[in-house]
């Protein structure tokens, strides 16, 4: 899964993890007051999601990081944004009212590049990632939070073996393993059977997966 694998992705518009509307699930943790008191948040290979312009009308400054330039520049063009670019150390950081987009490899950025972030938002990144490179994901999410940073982190888990992505299946077991112990609140707020809609998960003849949402705190 390396900056190649992603950028091809881009290039030739197998983007089926991209949705076309704000998340639903994110919506309604906001509705419902579960994640709150939150003015920074960050997305991991965030890409061009319209969660980011829902985070800003939120009042939240928000922080990006995404490994393909055309993500990025879609992104803004899209949605008609103005922005400046700067570069610093191995990335390039486009920047519009409310929204900054670190483009570059997320596994780089450091807490000092960020303030402190008091709410990561997690629907695509975690999937994205091969068993092998996850222990180091749940690292740098660790290392980019602070005291009492809340994290919502979407994720979906077959009922039969099935190793097949990006997206890929990532247990419940799992993600208590990464994060519970370290937080301060761990919530299973959702989880769900539906049908697949990844055409890479299709052609590998996966039928459903369980959606799950946790809520945590650190």
């Amino acid at each position: 899964m390396e900056r190649e694998f992603w950028e091809n992705a881009w290039d030739e518009n197998n983007i089926g993890f991209h949705m076309s509307e704000t998340n639903q699930f994110l919506k309604y943790t906001f509705d419902e007051g579960i994640v709150c008191d939150i003015k920074t948040a960050l997305i991991p290979l965030c890409g061009k999601s319209l969660d980011l312009l829902y985070l800003r009308e939120m009042g939240i400054e928000v922080f990006g990081v995404e490994i393909a330039t055309k993500a990025v520049e879609q992104f803004f063009e899209e949605n008609s944004l103005d922005f400046e670019i700067e570069e610093k150390g191995n990335y390039k950081i486009y920047k519009t009212s409310g929204i900054t987009i670190f483009c570059g490899d997320f596994f780089s950025l450091k807490r000092d590049d960020l303030p402190k972030i008091d709410f990561i938002y997690d629907r695509a990144s975690n999937v994205a990632l091969p068993p092998q490179m996850r222990e180091s994901y749940y690292d740098q999410i660790r290392n980019l939070s602070s005291d009492n940073t809340q994290m919502l982190l979407l994720t979906a888990h077959s009922e039969e073996e099935d190793q097949f992505g990006p997206p890929f299946s990532i247990s419940k077991e799992e993600i208590e393993m990464a994060y519970k112990e370290k937080a301060k609140e761990f919530k299973l707020l959702h989880e769900q059977k539906k049908k697949v809609t990844s055409k890479r998960l299709i052609k590998a003849g996966l039928k459903s997966r369980i959606m799950v949402a946790h809520y945590l705190k650190f």
